[in-house]
């Protein structure tokens, strides 16, 4: 029986940068929204609640996450996928 993850046989696939690239992009897109909320709230409505505060501190977390995939990535770390 062969086991689940057997290297292909033309070798290992990078795909740091497919990767870095969806969550540069998927960042952004929730970058936008958020920016886009607080326009509303602050110049529409003009009532900024916790809530708002919380999405802004939320938006923390992906940074970072992008941040670190990116700079493992460039270090040469490698996000492999080891296909059948």
């Amino acid at each position: 029986m062969a086991s689940p993850l057997q290297r292909p046989p033309d070798g290992d696939e990078d795909r740091g940068p497919q990767f870095i690239a969806a969550a540069a992009v998927t960042t952004a897109a929730a970058l936008i929204a958020v920016c886009l909320r607080m326009y509303v709230r602050i110049r529409i409505v003009r009532a900024v609640g916790i809530d708002d505060y919380m999405i802004i501190v939320s938006m923390v977390m992906p940074r970072i996450s992008t941040f670190c995939c990116s700079s493992s990535s460039n270090d040469g770390r490698r996000f492999s996928v080891y296909s059948a």
